[in-house]
């Protein structure tokens, strides 16, 4: 159980809303729905809600446990995170992500209270960036597309959208904050596969950051959905664990 714990609530923090991002390249004003999974069990569903206009893209996102899983991560997490748009793609301006927990009330009572989880401000200008986690803080070197953890899923969505032929096969980079460190993830154009989802059944591009011998993180994009990302997965071998697969629940609808 311990194992278990702390293998999900880890997987819950790189998630935690990991669809929480687009750009104005590639996507407009939209909502989305995903569900989670722990193996084959079902824990978890995550909202996502898009605001793109000219100047800037916000996006809002809730993830919520349920089941067993619901004991390990209470509440609803929150994510906002902000963007500006620029020719390159979006440049993220801030992140804040929040939970929900009850706290007691006197002797029988009890009240819903909002918590920060982790904050990153950038100063793009400076190269900059501030990322707090808990009540750690640090200052980062960024670049102009660094981004946050959570967003992973979208911008290397309109990242390999956008590279050329050569760039797909050299590996979609995807530089970001984690936590009050930094990491780089290097995603391989593996092949197209067929993906089996609650809205359906689409070939998927296969993008693949990692060993798939070994533990291995997974971006799908459908071709019938111009290459929106369907589904994301923190897959590990048999023998090196359980995976945890994320896939849409509802197709996106755009505003």
């Amino acid at each position: 159980m311990t194992f278990w714990k702390h293998s999900i609530t880890q997987y819950f923090c790189l998630l935690a809303l990991s669809l929480a991002s687009a750009s104005a390249l590639a996507f407009n004003s939209h909502t989305a729905e995903y569900e989670v999974f722990w193996g084959d069990r079902s824990v978890a569903h995550l909202a996502v809600d898009t605001a793109v206009t000219d100047a800037d893209t916000v996006i809002v996102s809730k993830l919520k446990a349920h089941g067993i899983a619901s004991a390990v991560m209470p509440g609803v997490r929150t994510q906002t995170s902000k963007f500006i748009n620029t020719a390159d793609g979006l440049e993220q301006q801030s992140l804040l992500a929040t939970r929900t927990k009850r706290v007691k009330v006197g002797k029988n009572g009890s009240r819903q209270t909002e918590a920060t989880m982790n904050t990153i401000e950038f100063d793009h200008a400076n190269g900059s960036a501030i990322a707090t986690e808990g009540k750690d803080t640090a200052t980062l070197d960024v670049s102009k597309r660094t981004s946050d953890r959570q967003s992973l899923i979208l911008l290397v969505a309109q990242r390999w959208k956008a590279a050329t032929q050569a760039e797909r096969d050299a590996g979609i980079e995807y530089d970001f904050v984690n936590g009050t460190g930094k990491r780089t993830y290097l995603f391989k154009t593996m092949r197209e596969e067929t993906l089996e989802t609650d809205v359906g059944t689409f070939t998927a591009v296969k993008l693949v950051h990692g060993s798939e011998d070994d533990k291995h993180t997974v971006v799908w994009l459908a071709k019938e959905l111009d290459y929106y990302p369907v589904g994301f997965d923190k897959a590990r071998p048999r023998s090196k664990g359980v995976s945890v697969i994320t896939r849409i629940s509802e197709l996106p609808a755009f505003k």
